[in-house]
């Protein structure tokens, strides 16, 4: 863990920003906080599978948590979009 130090802070940062802005904007719809999520998901996972395919042993746990985060990403930015077009629908009509 020495020396994969710098993925750990990234990734508390990125955690630690994402509660953050969720708490200053509480106006913000909730397609940005998707959108938000899945950005993070997406980053959180690539870091836990670079973590993981680094690591010599025990890489399977972290190379399953990547993935899972990065299909959670990959679902949660096409959904703000539709979350947005039905904002905008319901604003239309």
């Amino acid at each position: 863990m020495a020396r994969s130090w710098g993925i750990w802070v990234v990734r508390g940062i990125a955690s630690i920003l994402f509660g953050v802005l969720t708490f200053v904007w509480p106006g913000v719809s909730i397609a940005a906080i998707v959108l938000m999520f899945g950005v993070y998901a997406f980053a959180d996972g690539a870091l836990l599978l670079s973590f993981g395919l680094r690591l010599g042993r025990r890489k399977a746990p972290y190379v399953v948590r990547g993935l899972l985060s990065i299909a959670a990403g990959l679902r949660g930015v096409p959904a703000s979009r539709s979350l947005l077009g039905a904002i905008d629908l319901g604003r239309c009509g």
